[in-house]
């Protein structure tokens, strides 16, 4: 009997702004792995700009659950961060 999220998600490790995913997906979260007042922002597209799914955020070490649809792509910008996004 399972009792968990047997979800197996992909996953991108960067320290720079980066399109995670180029069409329609979902998110499942982050963990941001380092950083120094850094920041990330996330969008619903193929490049920065256009629909906002997390605005800028300063956040430290640790796993967001963000379990999120997005409909165009999945692109983030970062400032002084490393993070690991895990996505579908």
């Amino acid at each position: 009997m399972s009792t968990g999220n047997n979800t197996s998600y992909n996953y991108t490790s960067t320290n720079a702004s980066s399109q995670i995913k180029g069409s329609d997906g979902t998110l499942g979260g982050f963990f941001v792995t380092a950083t120094t007042a850094g920041t990330i922002t996330i969008y619903d597209n193929t490049v920065s700009g256009g629909t906002v799914i997390l605005a800028t955020a300063i956040l430290p070490v640790g796993f967001y659950p963000l379990p999120i649809s997005f409909n165009n792509g999945c692109y983030i910008t970062l400032s002084n961060m490393t993070v690991t996004m895990l996505w579908l």
